[in-house]
């Protein structure tokens, strides 16, 4: 599986609009991430302020809207996180409505921009490495 978004993509974060603490939205995620997909090219995963990953994808191959590639603006993406829902209080219990299973298969599809994003920074943001 390749990645996509490794290495040169993400010398262009000052273009997405990067805070200065090395924090981005998923939007800005998204931009920075952004390029061609093949079927098996994903994003790398996103590295979380809470030391976490997640996996934040939008594509033609994607549970997102619109189910396009590189697409200026998603209304909705992929997330893979690790389905435990441990309650209410959790921050994972915003994408429950999104949980999606068909085999082996366990993701959150088309989980409104907001709501990835309230998720994401519940867990501390995604973390831009520096320079």
């Amino acid at each position: 599986m390749a990645l996509v978004g490794a290495g040169p993509r993400l010398a262009g974060r000052e273009a997405a609009g990067m805070r200065s603490n090395g924090i981005v939205t998923v939007a800005q995620w998204l931009e920075l991430t952004n390029g061609g997909h093949l079927k098996d090219d994903v994003r790398e995963m996103a590295r979380l302020g809470d030391g976490g990953q997640l996996s934040i994808q939008a594509s033609r191959y994607h549970h997102c809207e619109p189910q396009i590639d590189n697409a200026k603006r998603y209304r909705s993406v992929e997330i893979g996180a690790d389905p435990v829902l441990d309650g209410p209080a959790d921050p994972s219990w915003a994408l429950a409505p999104y949980l999606y299973e068909r085999g082996r298969v366990v993701l959150f599809a088309k989980v409104p921009l907001d709501v990835a994003e309230s998720y994401v920074q519940a867990r501390g943001g995604i973390m831009v490495p520096p320079k």
